[in-house]
């Protein structure tokens, strides 16, 4: 019996640290959420190159942190911090952190609900992305997150139609239109040609 309860006060010891360890936890990664979005909104990439250095570092860490805290990112408002960050810095910075950048959103759109305010910003900037002709993987970027908000919307069984306020559906059928006139040299390319019009048509059947 007395082991018992030396064995209980000991679980009820260590759990009373592991709550505190969490909130210290939480509390230091909140802290740093909020210290890389504030240097990615008031980044002036053109004012020096530290300050691009500086910025380009930031996505990296937030693509690290999405790996696992990806929730934590977008309560934070990193979704709308980052799509801003792409759409006023992305001809700026180097492709190798626009491609971490377009990961970190992918990541946080799997978060996004119907009913989020920040949605018609994102379906706005995600449409501006969605169009870029200058960088492909960005424009395949945008077209997966689009299907993971509109997957979103069909699992909450609300009208995906908030997602066509910008020209999504236009913009799709030019895909369609475009991709008969594509020429792919390797098996990727044939492959991941087909994955954008099978993801282009169950979008434009969603909508």
């Amino acid at each position: 019996l007395e082991f018992r309860r030396v064995l209980f006060r000991s679980i009820l010891k260590f759990k009373s640290r592991l709550i505190i360890l969490l909130k210290n936890l939480v509390f230091r990664t909140s802290f740093l959420l909020k210290f890389l979005f504030v240097r990615l909104v008031i980044a002036d990439l053109n004012e020096s190159r530290t300050a691009k250095d500086l910025a380009e570092q930031c996505i990296k860490v937030l693509e690290l942190i999405c790996t696992r805290e990806a929730g934590a990112v977008f309560e934070a408002g990193g979704l709308t911090c980052v799509l801003g960050f792409i759409r006023d810095n992305g001809s700026l910075i180097h492709k190798d952190t626009l491609h971490s950048a377009m990961v970190v959103v992918s990541r946080l759109c799997t978060k996004m609900e119907p009913h989020e305010d920040s949605l018609g910003e994102c379906v706005e900037c995600l449409s501006s992305l969605l169009s870029n002709k200058d960088d492909h993987h960005v424009a395949d970027g945008a077209l997966k997150c689009f299907a993971s908000l509109a997957d979103r919307f069909i699992r909450k069984s609300v009208d995906p139609v908030p997602l066509a306020s910008h020209g999504l559906t236009q913009e799709l059928l030019n895909r369609l239109a475009n991709a008969g006139s594509l020429t792919s040299t390797t098996a990727a390319e044939v492959n991941k040609s087909t994955a954008t019009v099978s993801t282009t048509i169950s979008l434009l059947s969603t909508l």
